[in-house]
Formats: C-alpha cells, structure tokens, sequence
C-alpha cells in the first residue's frame, strides 16, 4: 500500500501542481526540492521526519498555493498530519483529496 503522502504528491503532480519540498517551514524560504518528479520529490520528502510540501498551480493570472504537513512516524494511511484550509471556507484541492482519501 503506498503511503498516503507520497499518493497525495502523485495525485497533485497529475493534476497540474508543482510541489516544493521543505524540510523545516516554507515561510523560512529555503526548499530542498522544487518540482514535478514524483520519486525525486519523495526522496527529499522522506529525508525528514516532518517535512513541509507547497503544492503551487498556476491558472492564467492566479496562483494557487496550498500545504501539507506530513509526519513520518505516523501510520502509512495517516502521514498527512495537517493541510492548509481557506480562510473562507470555500475548498481547495488539497482539502477535497483529503476528505475523498482520508
């Protein structure tokens, strides 16, 4: 059974997102990891216990970003420890897998 991490970061590549990886929090800036490659992204998301993933997407003049929190000592099925959620109240893609996969 994949980890619902890693199914999560293959569902938003294929779904047009760009993740960023960041090993501490990406308000700091400085990412281990930008871009589409599901195994490479893994990689450096599995370098720490509890890494930071941005999910971006561009659509014409908007940028969506959302986040999610993973931890690794968690069960494989429960590696996604938190996830952005809009301040108002609409759903964004993350909030929708989640709740679809979770």
């Amino acid at each position: 059974m994949m980890d619902i991490g890693k199914r999560m970061m293959r569902d938003a590549i294929k779904d047009g997102f760009t993740l960023t990886v960041y090993y501490d929090s990406y308000d700091d800036g400085y990412y281990a990891y930008k871009g589409t490659d599901l195994e490479t992204s893994w990689i450096h998301a599995t370098a720490v216990d509890d890494p930071e993933i941005l999910l971006t997407k561009k659509e014409g003049l908007w940028t969506y970003e959302q986040w999610a929190f993973l931890v690794h000592g968690n069960d494989p099925s429960e590696t996604i420890n938190d996830y952005s959620v809009p301040a108002d109240g609409s759903d964004n893609w993350l909030q929708t897998w989640c709740s679809n996969n979770g």
